[in-house]
């Protein structure tokens, strides 16, 4: 019961950044100030303007300030609402200024005269907020009117600013409504005793929530939040290391974030005047931890480097010979064995076999295991309280994105734990590596015959709207395809492979990669290759035909 608590209230509440230094003097400035013989108009001008755009209201913004609004009333005259905070245009709370009052708290009068405002149709705001400029309280109307929610001296402000915040900032005031509606729904169906109604009340708010949800991609235009620009200025900041060690692996990249990266690298070596460190981080001798889109991204690189005029001091010797040290060789030699998935350097296939094995076991674990599902959910709580609102990051937050996250970091710690074990006095032990991708495969084997309809329950975990990794893996190169989609935007390179490579833009294309197929139309070759069960085996398991039709069958039937 207190775990469930938790994670509401991580759905519910958001948590707070630090307020910059600007905000903090504000604040100083704000408590130093002597108010005996303020007016009213100076207590809105001087304490409670500044404290509003703190908050985060300001005139024109979508969380905006309504001054002297005025609102009718039965038999009386206009009245006018010092205050009223609204995001999108909607109130949600109010303030009533006073000029300096000489008490220690707010009376009837004032308190009454506050609720009076907040409970007119056209405002229905469940907070009030009075300040005197010596005084701030902060009423919820809802739930108690004889002591406040908050209440501090302004002298105080800065120790009480952060509470303040946490009330009263627009997100945390919206978030105060959603839960506003669960305490009404408590209120009105605590002593239901009629299941029918319930269940008529859950189809009305389905409904409703239906109606609203097909406005959300409006306003997300309307909030103008784009999915790629928060990564886009990631990768234009991230250290070397970083992008490295963490970015080159991540797949739905872009060609215009793998040219961030890259050539946030080539900044790198420009501005060190290094042209040693990066690529022996990228290229290293020794077989090293990587995946498909590591290996595009590295291409990627080399290409941006050739096309720039640039050159290394130092190419490893798997892209390098005795007579050829060029990056144009280092280029050709990597297209290659990209396009043959290493065939021609079985440590780093192997290395790539292992990874591919380990995502697929790691997807199966968490899908199948209830506690890793809510580990997920946990983990998709503590994004919605700490991520940034209006980001994308937050709109595309999930348990199952976290499901995923955790599958390829925990895919992350095992090809490295794998690559460490089998090197020896840095050298790779490939007879041994073998044999343990081997296990694997029946490991992972094992595993799917011991859950019981597996596609069903990927496909209620949502795992089928996300991602297939069992395709990508056991039948369709993505390493080969990605390469042919990044040489289209070469002229140089995409010539080079229509020269070098026909039959492998043939293999890729009887693959089942479009980019291949376009590659072949265009440029009128009809050279089709029918691509047979030995030959994926020969690819993904190392000729072990029996292995891959067995673990197909488990997947695909």
């Amino acid at each position: 019961m207190r775990k469930e608590l938790t994670i509401q209230n991580l759905l519910l509440y958001k948590s707070i950044k630090p307020l910059s230094e600007e905000n903090l003097n504000i604040i100083k400035n704000i408590e130093s100030l002597d108010v005996k013989r303020f007016t009213e108009a100076d207590v809105r001008e001087e304490i409670i303007n500044p404290i509003l755009k703190i908050l985060g209201y300001q005139k024109g913004k979508w969380s905006s300030v309504d001054r002297e609004k005025n609102i009718k009333f039965l038999d009386k005259k206009d009245r006018y609402i010092d205050y009223s905070l609204t995001c999108w245009e909607e109130d949600f709370w109010i303030v009533e200024a006073k000029k300096p009052i000489k008490k220690d708290k707010f009376g009837y009068k004032e308190l009454s005269q506050a609720i009076e405002y907040a409970i007119n149709p056209n405002i229905n705001a469940s907070i009030v907020v009075l300040c005197d400029g010596v005084i701030f309280e902060v009423y919820d109307i809802d739930e108690n009117i004889q002591e406040p929610l908050l209440k501090f001296n302004i002298i105080n402000l800065s120790q009480n600013i952060d509470n303040l915040r946490k009330l009263l900032e627009p997100v945390q005031v919206w978030f105060f409504y959603k839960r506003k509606i669960l305490r009404n729904i408590e209120k009105a169906f605590k002593h239901e005793f009629n299941q029918g109604r319930i269940i008529e009340f859950k189809e009305l708010i389905d409904e409703k929530l239906d109606e609203y949800q097909r406005n959300i991609f409006e306003n997300i235009r309307k909030l103008n939040i784009e999915p790629n620009d928060e990564y886009n200025n990631l990768l234009e900041n991230a250290d070397r290391d970083s992008i490295i060690d963490i970015h080159f692996f991540e797949d739905n990249q872009t060609l215009h974030q793998m040219k961030l990266m890259s050539d946030n690298l080539i900044n790198f070596m420009d501005k060190n005047n290094n042209k040693f460190f990066i690529p022996y981080r990228i290229f290293s001798d020794n077989p090293q931890e990587a995946n498909d889109y590591f290996h595009v991204n590295s291409l990627f690189f080399l290409l941006e480097v050739h096309s720039k005029n640039l050159s290394f001091n130092w190419l490893p010797s798997w892209l390098s010979s005795k007579s050829e040290n060029s990056i144009e060789y280092a280029i050709q030699k990597l297209i290659r064995l990209s396009l043959n998935y290493f065939e021609e350097d079985l440590e780093r296939r192997v290395i790539l076999l292992v990874n591919n094995t380990y995502r697929r076991i790691y997807q199966i674990l968490l899908i199948s295991g209830e506690e890793a599902y809510n580990t997920a959910k946990d983990l998709h709580s503590y994004h919605r309280f700490n991520v940034e609102e209006f980001s994308w990051s937050q709109i595309a937050s999930s348990p199952e994105r976290s499901l995923l996250i955790l599958r390829d970091s925990n895919t992350k710690i095992a090809i490295k734990r794998f690559i460490r074990n089998f090197t020896v006095n840095e050298e790779f032990n490939i007879n041994l590596a073998q044999q343990h991708l081997q296990s694997l495969w029946k490991y992972e084997e094992t595993l799917l015959k011991s859950i019981p309809n597996y596609k069903g329950l990927r496909k209620e975990r949502k795992f089928d709207e996300l991602q297939s990794i069992e395709f990508f893996s056991l039948n369709y190169d993505m390493l080969g395809h990605l390469v042919l989609c990044i040489l289209e935007e070469y002229p140089i390179w995409k010539k080079y492979l229509l020269l070098e490579h026909q039959k492998e833009i043939s293999v890729h294309t009887g693959l089942g990669s479009w980019a291949g197929k376009k590659l072949l139309e265009e440029n009128k070759i009809n050279k089709l290759i029918k691509i047979s069960d030995n030959d994926i085996a020969r690819r993904f398991f190392l000729g072990d035909l029996e292995q891959y039709l067995s673990l197909k069958k488990l997947y695909f039937t």
